[in-house]
């Protein structure tokens, strides 16, 4: 461990070094696998506010960008430095682990946090909310705006800017897995508990609200819409039509925009907006009939896209529908999974004629992105969605057994290297159980391929013992055969 980290002599050993050796000892941290993966190691705080009190800007950037704990990084914040400032609201550490406030109010007190929300810089403001510390469930008071939020209190424009700068943060998304469904995961891999799925739950309805909120004329919501909605699954369980209504009514294009290249842009704008709506209420809403024959019919196409990316398609629906809306059909589908599918004859008849249906559009996006999408699944479920010829679906029981062997060596191999490379003990304990579990899985495909050449081999056995057996009846035939002949013979004599 770096002298730097021992509490018992971090800071006497800092206070004897030079600027330079201090700043090199800061940094050294950065490539420092046992500090970035253990989170009980930090910098005293101690040893921070002695660095503080030799006021050099290299050695408060450097401590901003590399300190773990929250209270310290509170203190470089309020330092008088600008790009200090930036840094420590950019890192991931800002957030405390226990926090009984707003979860995006982080270091800041409530008072501090409205001054903060209200006169920070927007570069402050940008560093802060697009921190990849910051996820989806962590923004509900911001989206919502209620009247008895702090974020009433700012002005339209502060919230507005706040919100365009959490719609480009990435980690705010939905955690969604699986091919069809969504199956809700923690960070480490486990099935969320009921608390979590409330929070999360809560979460991916708050954007729904900004609909309301937010004006469709302007182009900058518009866009923050449109950025959110790529990214968050949100729950809206049996919506009720008149409530849809309203929204799509609310977000179309209205004839006052002039026919202009910019409003033409807006317009596409506004389309790709209905189109990701229809589809995240359809995703989720796949057993509410009445919700889905609404966009299944709608007049609107943009609404349409949302049944056709979620359905589970026919050969007669795919020409019926194809023949309604051509190239709008293509996009939607080739973004839905069912299309790709190839477990039997009858899908393999789907794929295929989408497949000519999609080699019709003179849009050469779709092609790349139905490929991709193409190979993507053929890579993760090649029982599921493999067109390959050279894939033998009829595997006997040892080939399958022997293909499962090869598959885990591999995954072991894969999560062997995650295992020495991930600088987070807890994703690392979690690589690691999950690279027993693989191993018992080989373990047990070879206890079958054993037990199968024993059955080989006890098939063998009784084979044997059958062509004994017609042997030793063949040597009776011939027995009583030369037994009658002999008798024959003596007779004759």
């Amino acid at each position: 461990m770096k002298i730097i980290l021992n509490h018992q002599v971090s800071k006497d050993f800092i206070s004897k070094l030079k600027d330079s050796d201090v700043y090199r000892e800061i940094t050294s941290l950065e490539n420092d696998d046992d500090y970035k993966s253990d989170e009980n190691l930090n910098i005293p705080q101690e040893t921070i506010e002695h660095c503080l009190e030799r006021k050099n800007e290299l050695i408060n950037l450097a401590l901003a960008q590399v300190v773990k704990e929250s209270d310290s990084l509170r203190l470089l914040y309020f330092t008088e430095s600008d790009s200090v400032k930036k840094l420590v609201l950019s890192n991931k550490n800002i957030k405390p682990i226990f926090n009984i406030q707003g979860k995006e109010m982080t270091f800041f007190d409530k008072h501090l946090f409205a001054e903060f929300i209200s006169n920070a810089p927007e570069e402050h403001l940008m560093s802060y909310f697009m921190n990849s510390c910051f996820e989806l469930t962590d923004f509900n008071n911001i989206f919502l705006r209620e009247s008895e939020t702090i974020y009433k209190k700012i002005t339209d424009e502060r919230w507005t800017l706040i919100l365009k700068f959490i719609s480009w943060n990435k980690n705010i998304k939905s955690n969604v897995d699986g091919l069809f469904g969504s199956i809700k995961y923690d960070k480490y891999g486990n099935f969320e508990d009921g608390w979590s799925w409330f929070n999360r739950s809560q979460a991916e309805d708050a954007p729904w609200a900004l609909l309301g909120h937010l004006n469709p004329s302007n182009d900058i919501h518009l866009h923050i819409l449109e950025s959110l909605y790529e990214r968050v699954a949100y729950k809206l369980i049996n919506p009720s039509i008149e409530s849809i209504i309203s929204i799509f009514d609310k977000w179309k294009y209205k004839p006052e925009f002039d026919e202009n290249d910019e409003g033409i842009k807006f317009k596409e704008s506004l389309n790709r907006l209905r189109q990701l709506l229809s589809f995240k209420i359809c995703e989720d809403n796949e057993r509410t009939e009445g919700l889905w024959n609404y966009f299944r019919t709608n007049e609107d196409k943009n609404l349409r896209y949302g049944y056709y990316r979620c359905y589970k398609p026919t050969l007669d629906s795919i020409k019926q529908h194809y023949d309604k809306d051509k190239d709008l059909f293509i996009e939607a589908a080739v973004e839905n999974d069912y299309f790709y599918l190839r477990r039997n004859e009858k899908e393999n008849e789907i794929a295929d004629l989408f497949v000519e249906y999609k080699d019709k559009t003179k849009q050469e996006w779709l092609r790349g992105r139905y490929n991709y999408k193409k190979t993507t699944l053929n890579e993760s479920a090649p029982t599921l969605f493999s067109s390959d010829d050279s894939f033998d679906r009829n595997l006997d029981e040892e080939d399958l057994i022997k293909e499962i062997e090869k598959s885990s060596k591999v995954i072991e191999t894969v999560l062997s290297s995650k295992i020495d490379n991930t600088e987070n003990y807890r994703e690392k304990d979690n690589f690691k159980t999950i690279y027993w579990i693989t191993k018992q899985i080989r373990f047990s495909s070879d206890l079958q391929v054993k037990i199968l050449e024993k059955v080989k081999n006890l098939k063998n056995l009784e084979q044997q013992l059958k062509e004994q057996s017609v042997l030793i009846n063949n040597l009776k035939g011939w027995v009583i055969l030369g037994f009658i002949a002999v008798v024959v013979l003596t007779v004759l004599k």
